[in-house]
């Protein structure tokens, strides 16, 4: 045998044959899993720049003031900042109450646990967010995701 060769046996040749295919899916079912984050990303940017086109109440506010709560929504439910016309609404109410407290957040985070938005009646976000903020949050959550 020549130096610095070695013998490939037919088991060692199987073996190759069978990780680097494996090696290469898994590398594209990684890539898939980590294109996620670009997506979701994406589509909050999107959402972001088109709330007042769903919103336009909002074209009147301090463009800081309208980052600053769309970034709450962000934060705490990134399923909600997805959808312009559900941020711009979240976005809406907290400009008319004037800021955002423990209550709002809890309601966003309760949101973004798995709550099917479709199905969030005022009953349960006011439940999270507390008196007429928490109804009105409420049902534009449930008019938004039916598409009124």
């Amino acid at each position: 045998m020549p130096k610095g060769k070695s013998i490939t046996t037919g088991a060692e040749k199987l073996l190759k044959s069978l990780i680097y295919p494996a090696l290469g899916l898994s590398a594209i079912g990684s890539g898939i899993e980590l294109g996620k984050p670009v997506v979701r990303a994406a589509q909050i940017h999107n959402s972001r720049n088109n709330l007042t086109k769903y919103n336009p109440e909002l074209k009147d506010v301090d463009k800081n003031i309208v980052d600053g709560y769309f970034n709450v929504v962000k934060t705490f439910s990134p399923t909600a900042a997805k959808n312009p016309i559900v941020a711009g609404n979240l976005v809406n109410k907290m400009v008319e109450f004037g800021g955002v407290d423990h209550n709002l957040i809890k309601g966003l985070v309760d949101i973004q646990k798995g709550v099917n938005v479709g199905n969030v009646g005022s009953e349960i976000v006011s439940k999270g967010l507390g008196t007429g903020m928490g109804n009105a949050l409420g049902n534009i959550i449930t008019a938004s995701a039916m598409g009124a």
